[in-house]
């Protein structure tokens, strides 16, 4: 092949790629402008599973957080099955921290409230793959 038929397929073929990365980022702003990022609620408190493990992290309930406009998040091991739905409510009654999923009626988890910063696990109707008893503690407020 002469240098001048090579100079032209890498002339056309550098094109092809500038012109395919420019499509690229003009879809990527285009979907960007449909779809905003959804804001995430501020975190009021996040409790830790207490003296946790490298193993309790991958086979236990790690954390529990609570956020500013009422919804909680449970971060649950890589081996559930259950998927915490977005939109989970919490309560505070009678010194117990109570967690609901969507519009349900009782609680899928229940944690007394020892003070501001601990929090100790009660039940739950769906396995959170925790005991009874264990604590979660906060230290410091976020």
């Amino acid at each position: 092949m002469k240098k001048k038929t090579k100079l032209l397929i890498a002339f056309g073929a550098a094109l092809v790629i500038i012109i395919a990365a420019i499509a690229a980022l003009v879809l990527i702003r285009a979907t960007k402008a449909k779809h905003p990022p959804i804001p995430m609620p501020n975190a009021v408190k996040t409790y830790q599973l207490e003296n946790a493990t490298d193993e309790d992290k991958f086979m236990k309930m790690i954390s529990v957080t609570l956020y500013e406009d009422g919804t909680a998040g449970l971060r649950l091991p890589p081996i559930s099955s259950f998927a915490m739905p977005a939109g989970s409510k919490y309560s505070i009654t009678d010194g117990e921290l109570l967690i609901y999923i969507e519009d349900e009626k009782e609680p899928i988890a229940v944690f007394t409230v020892e003070d501001s910063n601990t929090l100790v696990f009660k039940s739950s109707t769906v396995s959170l793959f925790t005991e009874g008893g264990a604590r979660f503690v906060c230290e410091e407020d976020f």
